[in-house]
């Protein structure tokens, strides 16, 4: 029999690992629970169905080494590896004799290592997961729809939930699907014999994909008219790519330009360009996708996006920073005319509500790092002259800490409606769903702020490192920041309004019972008595849509197929 071989988290069992798979131990099904209640006076319990929980897998295997020291090493990468997919998320498991079906789990333990003979460097032991969910995952299916009322049959062998994106160029006052028996509507529809039509009450006045910088314009200290949290260096800008705007660089890397406060001088440095509205709002919203990904734990960097009245004054702003030695960043979200007191007011704050709780402590103690220089000086005792290249190292403080929005990638939102304001932050996954939530709201009872919003301005900065001042520059990855997009929208009031602009993308999905506009949670719309719906394998299945598909009203469903 052919040894079965398993890839975790990309990591060959093998391979990469160093593991040969003694046996596997896959439960046949999920964990049975039967619900019964006990009613007196009855003979017997009634019964009232099973309910299926999680699906155990164990894996016995041997880890073949040479040496102690091998043996040591593989164990502490595989400890590694292992505790940092505890973390609440769960992780793909794939096994040689199917590989076509992903079990997505979480581990549960390992049993302690037994060396397999007396003198032998090699161990041998059992490593248990959970799935969840019990069931399998094979590669997601698409259909196209083409018509109002589509019959499909998945594929897989159980129960899986279909999803349905509706991509428009249409203006849609209602959008709705459904199987039959069940459906989701968006939408409170409208009297169409008194042509009550809806009109739209929040209409988008700013949808900039950030692939492009023609509508931003550069400022300098000059033409600079808000109050800015650092310094402009004018020799630096931005660039783009297809899906952001992130900062330009120099010899293949991020380029910041020259540090206006000195080299290695304290203070955040970087460019800046902003962009007018077509209108000045009184009430709005704005939501900005961005992305912080932590590099090096001893980098400091910002991305902020400041919110702009008529004259080009500044009246909020949305900002990530990561300003420690660590691998943790900090989300402010904030109105107001200048960060010094009493000027402004955060409405969200990570560090202040809580939600920025570290989910990793730190294990690393400072470090040296060594690099070359030229001698300042003579030094008879070392044969040194001035002029000589020498090594030189350098105590740093670093820290891998983590928190919830390390390498963060999502939606910060702010809206301000009357006097009350609302911050949200939306942690994206890698499907580009909600995958954690925050919001706060704040009620400007004094009416001390209340401005209209008419611009915005992006800046990216960074903030200088012992490396950077080292002779010559020490090398290392600075962290990775972007906008990948920036929406604004007017808002005129609560009556009933347009569930959908043409550009908009509207993903019902029926897997995480949520329905998506733009990739940011709708619900707003959402029609009460609307049930999101299953789809069973291996039987006819029927979805109706609405707006029918056209093309002006592209329409696709998919599933993930799934095994018991």
């Amino acid at each position: 029999m052919a040894e079965i071989k398993f890839n975790y988290c990309g990591f060959e069992s093998y391979k990469d690992l160093g593991l040969i798979t003694n046996d596997t131990h896959r439960s046949v099904t999920a964990e049975l629970k039967e619900q019964t209640t006990d009613i007196p006076g009855m003979l017997g319990d009634l019964y009232e169905g099973t309910s299926l929980g999680s699906k155990k897998i164990d894996i016995d295997v041997t880890l073949i080494s040479n040496t102690e020291e091998d043996r040591v090493y593989t164990l502490r990468e595989l400890s590694n590896l292992i505790t940092q997919t505890t973390d609440g998320d769960e992780y793909p498991l794939i096994f040689s004799d199917e590989p076509d079906v992903t079990w997505w789990v979480h581990p549960i333990g390992i049993s302690d290592p037994a060396r397999i003979a007396k003198n032998s460097s090699s161990v041998s032991f059992t490593m248990s997961f959970s799935c969840a969910e019990g069931v399998g995952y094979q590669t997601k299916e698409e259909i196209q729809l083409t018509k109002e009322t589509t019959t499909y049959t998945p594929k897989g062998n159980t129960t899986t939930r279909p999803v349905l994106t509706l991509t428009t160029s249409s203006n849609l006052s209602k959008i709705g699907v459904a199987n039959g028996d069940e459906y989701v509507y968006l939408g409170a529809g409208f009297d169409a014999e008194n042509q009550d039509a809806p009109i739209n009450l929040k209409p988008r006045i700013l949808n900039d994909p950030c692939n492009t910088l023609a509508t931003w314009t550069k400022l300098n200290d000059a033409n600079l008219t808000f109050l800015l949290q650092g310094k402009i260096a004018t020799n630096a800008d931005f660039g783009t790519t297809p899906n952001a705007i992130e900062m330009g660089k120099k010899n293949g890397k991020p380029f910041y330009g020259t540090n206006p406060n000195g080299v290695g001088k304290g203070g955040w440095y970087g460019p800046v360009r902003q962009q007018f509205l077509s209108k000045a709002c009184d009430d709005w919203q704005v939501t900005a996708r961005m992305i912080m990904d932590n590099k090096y734990s001893r980098a400091k960097a910002k991305i902020e996006l400041y919110l702009l009245d008529a004259k080009g004054m500044r009246i909020g702003k949305i900002m990530i920073k990561d300003a420690e030695y660590s691998l943790e960043n900090m989300i402010d979200i904030q109105i107001g005319y200048d960060s010094a007191p009493n000027r402004y007011k955060p409405v969200y704050l990570s560090s202040r509500d809580g939600q920025g709780k570290v989910t990793r402590k730190n294990n690393l103690k400072p470090k040296k790092i060594s690099f070359k220089t030229i001698s300042k000086v003579t030094d008879k005792k070392k044969k040194i002259k001035k002029g000589d290249v020498i090594s030189k190292a350098m105590t740093v403080e670093q820290s891998n800490a983590k928190n919830v929005f390390t390498d963060f990638y999502g939606n910060l939102i702010l809206k301000k409606e009357g006097n009350k304001y609302t911050a949200t932050v939306e942690k994206l996954d890698k499907k580009g769903l909600v995958s954690k939530k925050f919001s706060k709201t704040f009620t400007d009872s004094t009416n001390k702020y209340g401005d209209k919003l008419a611009g915005v301005a992006l800046y990216m900065s960074k903030w200088d490192i012992k490396e950077d001042s080292s002779n010559p520059v020490v090398e290392y990855n600075q962290n990775y920041t972007s906008l990948c997009d920036v929406r604004v929208y007017d808002i005129l009031g609560k009556e009933k309004q347009l569930v959908a602009e043409a550009g908009d993308e509207i993903i019902i999905d029926c897997e995480n019972n949520a329905v998506y506009k733009n990739g940011i949670r709708y619900l707003e719309n959402v029609a009460i008595g609307s049930q999101f719906f299953s789809a069973e394998a291996k039987q006819e299945n029927v979805v109706t849509v609405y707006p029918e598909p056209d093309a002006k009203n592209k329409w696709e469903l998919h599933y993930v197929p799934r095994i018991n």
